[in-house]
């Protein structure tokens, strides 16, 4: 059987068959578009008003040149019913309105999907790709500063000379005050500065008669000489140690001092000045107690008296209600001993100190070991503190959260009370909340990875709708970009 031409013309009226077949040709399995063909009349093409004229409805020109009765049956511009206009490229075959339709379809089916990928973070309904985002959270309330700080108290105090600079950084073994008790009279000190200044100006005397200067005199008083000074020099600018200096200078007087009473042991006059002044030191010393510092610590002469019952032994135990107590002025109670007792100096360790808050937001959900930066309100603005929150309870419709600082606690040293500001700055991850899952009574998230699953323990920051922000256990396993399962 002769296979006929789709292109072929036929009796009826020169078109192919409606569908691109020859009637009786069409492939299997496909039904024919038009299975009752009917003849068509030949449509005339219309008349062309260019300048340069079709005749007969066929295009001519420098392209067209094939010549002869019958056209190429590759030349679809010959059979009749189709035409192009020449482009000087020779004839091609353009591509079907359904193929642009098809392929336009496909590239914004792809786009949409890739803009849904990328919105939602969803690889698909059965994975998440973590995101990152700014916390942004702020939070402001009332709270308490605790300090690690230590009271010291006497009976019957009359009268404290204070030694040390209030807020001084003293060390061990340094005086601090002397702490005058009853039975101490202004006379009694009056007296002793008289005997000394008596002594002193008969020493000057038997030193001034003296023709001769030993050498081991001599090298003592230039030790004194020497160090007066140097203290001199650092007081006008110098680089030094003045405390130390201080000491050298109390030692080589007292070297010169023993030195002068053992020269002149057969005086009667000195002597006596001297055992007079010995015993009016005695009588001053019975009732008068020098307090020296037992470590190395910031002394400051203000009590509040807080400091008994709020410090950083016990900062942890009080309840909302307590913490609001005291801030309204209810001071912590004091044991039957403390109440017959004076406040006389604390010591404050440059240890990490504490911060009781009552937020004003009730809502706030604080996570234990998370960071803020903070803000006093009696501190500028470029006053921040790094806090971490220890601890948080409810009661009374109060929210307390525990704050530990490690910053210098020379900035809060007579502060007790204050607004505080805390900001997060920081930030975290986001994943659905469909994508934490509880293993072995632990909260984490399980990750894919080349075909396997890693639970990866994390500490829930924040939830927010649908979202929940997170930070791994153990930094380094979770990050912005991998894919986690769905439950």
């Amino acid at each position: 059987m002769t296979q006929q031409n789709p292109w072929q013309t036929s009796s009826m009226g020169g078109m192919p068959p409606s569908g691109g077949y020859a009637s009786g040709t069409a492939p299997s399995g496909y039904a024919s578009m038009n299975p009752q063909l009917q003849p068509q009349p030949q449509v005339q093409p219309p008349p062309y008003y260019g300048t340069n004229p079709v005749p007969n409805g066929y295009p001519t020109g420098p392209q067209m040149t094939n010549s002869g009765s019958q056209p190429p049956v590759d030349d679809p511009s010959a059979v009749p019913g189709f035409s192009y206009m020449p482009t000087g490229r020779g004839p091609r075959k353009s591509m079907r309105w359904w193929h642009w339709a098809i392929i336009g379809a496909a590239v914004l089916g792809m786009t949409a999907a890739l803009i849904l990928i990328l919105v939602s973070g969803k690889a698909d309904s059965t994975t998440a790709v973590i995101r990152q985002a700014s916390l942004g959270e702020q939070y402001v309330g009332d709270a308490l500063i605790v300090r690690d700080e230590t009271v010291y108290d006497a009976e019957g105090v009359t009268r404290v000379e204070y030694v040390a600079e209030e807020g001084q950084l003293v060390r061990y073994n340094a005086e601090i005050c002397r702490i005058f008790a009853a039975g101490y009279s202004t006379r009694d000190m009056t007296s002793l500065q008289d005997y000394r200044d008596q002594i002193r100006t008969y020493q000057r005397t038997l030193l001034t008669s003296e023709t001769t200067i030993e050498g081991q005199r001599y090298a003592m008083e230039s030790n004194v000489l020497q160090s007066v000074r140097q203290i001199r020099e650092i007081i006008g600018g110098a680089r030094g140690n003045l405390i130390n200096q201080e000491q050298i200078l109390t030692a080589a007087v007292r070297d010169r001092q023993t030195y002068i009473r053992s020269t002149y042991s057969n005086d009667q006059r000195l002597t006596r000045l001297l055992e007079d002044a010995n015993v009016q030191e005695q009588r001053i010393d019975s009732v008068t107690r020098r307090a020296k510092a037992i470590e190395e610590c910031i002394v400051s002469f203000y009590t509040d008296g807080y400091e008994y019952g709020l410090n950083m032994l016990n900062y942890n135990t009080f309840d909302p209600v307590q913490v609001r107590s005291m801030m309204e002025g209810r001071k912590p109670e004091l044991t039957t001993t403390q109440r017959g007792r004076t406040a006389i100096y604390r010591t404050i360790r440059d240890n990490p100190w504490a911060v009781l808050m009552l937020a004003d937001d009730q809502t706030w959900n604080p996570v234990e070991g998370q960071q803020f930066q903070m803000r006093l309100g009696t501190f500028n603005d470029d006053e921040v503190m790094i806090a971490t929150v220890e601890s948080f309870r409810r009661s009374g419709g109060e929210l307390l959260v525990v704050l530990v600082i490690e910053n210098d606690v020379s900035r809060v040293l007579d502060l007790r009370q204050s607004r505080v500001t805390l900001y997060d700055e920081n930030t975290a991850l986001i994943v659905p909340s469909k994508a934490i899952y509880v293993q072995d009574e632990t909260e984490g998230v399980v990750v894919r990875t080349g075909g396997s699953d890693l639970f990866v323990p994390v500490t829930i920051i924040r939830r927010s709708g649908e979202d929940v922000y997170i930070s791994p256990v153990t930094e380094g396993y979770l990050f912005e970009g991998l894919t986690v399962r769905l439950f």
